[in-house]
């Protein structure tokens, strides 16, 4: 009795199945979304002046790292390809006792770091040519992701022993006005000023009246940032730039080189100071 009972409760459940799989037929069922659908929309990354541009931000952005004397900071790096990172040092040198972990190659202002198949972390010290140029301290962890831009930002108080010679030197006065000519001067002569470290931009162009705006260099310091952006004139005639049209919120000052006046095919250069808050750092 009871395995006839079970044999009838398996067939209901076999027929109610069938009847469930015949309805299902003619129903549509939504269409399973493809990769394509799936992907997240391109993130945007702010520029003071250009607002909101496109490109994935946590690809594109350099990263920025608050540095100082007083500590040791994890970086993250490529294991496979080189990694930059450019320093606050005009001559920078680095001090290092793993040499089967890791090469390290000067360039200009910046390190060029390769990381060796062994995988371990590399303690790396940073320093200038100046006797008094404060030490940073890194902890290089190898993982397997693009190469890395690394930025490093000296604490404000450190920022003074950049590492230049006397001529290069910040003004000695507080005087706001002569910091920022300063800064914009070295900008504009193709030098990364005192204190500052230099960091790519993402590639990217902004349609502004008559020009095109190319990002191209972020001098990241402890106070300010400056960002370098190539002018392209569209026009036939001559196109007067106007600072104002690339104020907005945390813009301090902008400056263009060596020209404000554009038409088809000419370039210059404008250089905008902010506070770190004009792009959310």
């Amino acid at each position: 009795m009871k395995r006839s009972a079970i044999a009838l409760i398996a067939l209901v459940s076999l027929q109610a199945t069938v009847a469930v799989a015949d309805g299902m037929s003619n129903l549509k069922l939504p269409p399973v979304p493809t990769a394509e659908k799936r992907s997240k929309p391109v993130e945007a990354q702010p520029l003071p002046g250009l607002g909101l541009m496109p490109g994935s931000k946590e690809e594109l952005r350099t990263n920025v790292v608050r540095v100082g004397s007083d500590r040791n900071e994890i970086v993250y790096v490529s294991s496979v390809l080189p990694n930059r990172i450019s320093t606050p040092f005009a001559e920078p040198r680095s001090v290092d006792q793993q040499k089967d972990d890791v090469d390290i190659s000067p360039v200009g202002q910046s390190l060029y770091v390769t990381m060796k198949p062994t995988g371990k972390s590399v303690a790396l010290y940073i320093t200038g040519s100046n006797p008094n140029d404060p030490v940073i301290s890194l902890t290089l962890v190898p993982k397997e992701m693009p190469p890395q831009t690394i930025v490093l930002q000296l604490d404000k108080a450190q920022a003074d022993t950049g590492g230049k010679s006397e001529a290069d030197h910040a003004p000695d006065s507080n005087v706001y006005t002569d910091n920022i000519r300063y800064i914009l001067r070295e900008a504009a002569l193709g030098k990364t000023p005192e204190g500052f470290s230099e960091g790519l931009l993402p590639s990217a162009a902004a349609n502004i009246g008559n020009v095109i705006a190319y990002p191209k260099v972020r001098y990241s310091g402890p106070t300010y940032d400056i960002y370098r952006y190539t002018i392209l004139g569209t026009t036939p005639n001559d196109v007067d730039l106007d600072e104002g049209t690339f104020y907005s919120e945390g813009v301090r000052a902008v400056s263009f080189f060596p020209t404000a006046t554009l038409r088809n095919g000419k370039t210059t250069e404008v250089f905008i100071v902010s506070d770190k808050s004009a792009t959310g750092d």
